[in-house]
């Protein structure tokens, strides 16, 4: 829930829809005093933030452009996106991710 409203609040700030993974973990690590890193290894042991947060699709997109850029978050906004089920929030996952990548299309782009 914590990573939830940061990343909310990130967005709101930023007006963007997608924050990065690695300024989500400054933001946190600032507002919290503790490295979300060690959240991690606390709660998920052996594991990184990216995995972590892939825990949660119902409430979280991971997304990255290429295999050598950063990963990027984003949160579901219920009100936009309206899910009655699993089967609707995952097609909101594809919806999402094919914005996304139809967007950026090379490092231009980027």
């Amino acid at each position: 829930m914590q990573v939830k409203g940061l990343i909310e609040e990130e967005q709101k700030l930023t007006a963007s829809a997608l924050v990065k993974l690695s300024h989500l973990s400054r933001v946190y690590q600032v507002k919290y005093q503790l490295h979300l890193s060690h959240i991690v290894s606390k709660y998920s042991p052996g594991k990184n933030a990216k995995d972590l947060l892939a825990k949660y699709p119902a409430d979280l997109v991971i997304y990255q452009v290429d295999d050598s850029s950063e990963f990027y978050v984003t949160v579901f906004d219920d009100n936009l996106n309206p899910a009655k089920n699993n089967t609707d929030k995952s097609k909101s996952v594809k919806s999402i991710l094919s914005i996304f990548s139809s967007v950026i299309n090379s490092k231009l782009d980027l």
